[in-house]
């Protein structure tokens, strides 16, 4: 196998020994995305099992297999066929507008970004509306959304307040990014 400058250890993700060597215990993030649900179940199951605290996304076929794969432990399951036919439809209905979030998402070459940024409790933006804030005008920044526990609050106004531990939805450039992480960070 060539090499490609990715680390990689092959094998059969299925069995804890596996997924042991690979360091399931200190991992921050497991992507499950076998090509059987029964599988991603499984893999699921025991990543959750042997690293609690560890952040796991997988992907099934069925819908029916989803509520397995959350009560196995998965934080995230992501049904490609699903999410391929509304980006499909949507595509036919509003084309500009798939075309311009593919390009925030997937283009490196462009000056702009989509990103999400925490708030840190230390943050000078903490207790501040948006208009306080001054992130527009300081960072140039566009904030889109705010994540907040399980709610996201999108169509904000200047009076919307920052909390700690927001995670702010923004599209900037990665200068204009950088700007508003230093002032989210504290």
């Amino acid at each position: 196998m060539q090499n490609c400058g990715f680390l990689a250890l092959h094998g059969d993700a299925t069995r804890d020994e596996v997924l042991l060597a690979a360091g399931i215990e200190r991992a921050r993030g497991l992507v499950s995305a076998l090509p059987g649900d029964a599988d991603n179940v499984y893999v699921t199951l025991t990543g959750r099992n042997l690293n609690p605290e560890i952040k796991i996304v997988a992907r099934c076929d069925r819908p029916e297999t989803q509520k397995k794969l959350i009560q196995a432990g998965a934080d995230k399951v992501i049904l490609p066929s699903v999410i391929g036919g509304r980006r499909m439809a949507t595509a036919i209905i509003r084309p500009a507008t798939v075309e311009f979030v593919e390009t925030l998402i997937h283009r490196r070459d462009y000056e702009l970004e989509l990103e999400e940024i925490k708030v840190s409790p230390r943050s000078v933006l903490v207790g501040k509306t948006l208009k306080e804030s001054e992130i527009k005008q300081k960072t140039g920044t566009m904030i889109v959304g705010i994540k907040r526990g399980d709610n996201f609050y999108s169509n904000l106004t200047a009076d919307d307040r920052i909390e700690a531990e927001d995670l702010l939805i923004v599209i900037g450039s990665q200068e204009q990014l950088k700007l508003l992480e230093e002032m989210a960070s504290g």
